[in-house]
């Protein structure tokens, strides 16, 4: 959501007790990685009000840089490994090796986004209401495509109604993105 630093805080305040709450309603470990996405939304929701913040120039460029580096940690490494594998962790044994190539995907994704993100050649700019991250990344097209399949392949295959309801609305939003 890059629409503004309100927009940005505003969300996240929002996520962080659903956060609390989803980590509340916990009753098995292999749950823990599948409750914590909401906190972990809201963290990446309020770096990126920060870096909103750098580019309007209300906080320093080492500020503004270290956040933009935190929000693509988030974006890129992170959610293509977690997510697989907590939607892993939430399937019945049985069920599980339908989903079980997403998460060696996610991983393959999430270590190459890992290098590209930390090689240093991080850049952010502002557009109108949006901002656009710049990295290293080659083969773009590629790689997005693989980090799509990876976050909401594993949705789509669940046993859960919920999650495969979530996983359509994903590829809804994936596809009519502009």
């Amino acid at each position: 959501m890059c629409f503004s630093v309100e927009a940005n805080l505003v969300t996240g305040a929002v996520l962080l007790p659903v956060g609390a709450l989803a980590l509340r309603e916990v009753r098995h470990v292999r749950e823990v990685p599948f409750a914590v996405l909401p906190l972990l939304f809201a963290v990446h929701q309020l770096l990126e009000a920060v870096v909103w913040a750098g580019v309007d120039g209300d906080v320093s460029p080492r500020v503004e840089s270290a956040a933009a580096l935190a929000y693509l940690l988030i974006a890129l490494p992170v959610l293509p490994a977690l997510f697989p594998l907590a939607v892993l962790l939430l399937e019945p044994r049985g069920a599980r090796l339908r989903v079980a190539p997403f998460v060696a995907l996610g991983a393959v994704v999430s270590a190459y986004l890992t290098v590209v993100v930390l090689d240093g050649d991080v850049g952010v700019y502002a557009h109108p209401h949006a901002l656009v991250y710049r990295t290293g990344l080659e083969h773009d097209a590629f790689w997005t495509a693989l980090y799509i399949v990876a976050v909401i392949g594993p949705s789509l295959l669940s046993g859960y109604p919920s999650l495969v309801a979530f996983g359509l609305v994903m590829v809804y939003s994936s596809t009519s993105a502009p």
